[in-house]
């Protein structure tokens, strides 16, 4: 793939793509009612970002960072959420 193809499919297709997936998780993470499932959620992202990294065979230019980092930040904001007593 030629270098042009592929930062055009980073500045419009990819990078938006992210971008939306993180607002619309963080919108469902505060109507989420535990911490413990925040949490689970923010291991989830940071073992598959981890599996992706790890395989040689993919390479999907930074992504699997990035989902590294926001499931570690999941993680942290789950851990600091403090369940509602009913």
């Amino acid at each position: 793939m030629s270098p042009v193809v592929t930062i055009f499919m980073m500045i419009f297709i990819v990078i938006p793509l992210v971008v939306y997936a993180s607002i619309k998780a963080i919108q469902a993470l505060r109507h989420s009612k535990s911490g413990l499932k925040t949490m689970i959620l923010g291991l989830h992202l940071t073992m598959v970002g981890g599996i992706f990294l790890l395989d040689g065979k993919f390479f999907l230019y930074g992504i699997p960072y990035i989902l590294v980092v926001l499931g570690f930040l999941i993680s942290i904001y789950g851990f600091s959420r403090r369940d509602k007593q009913t």
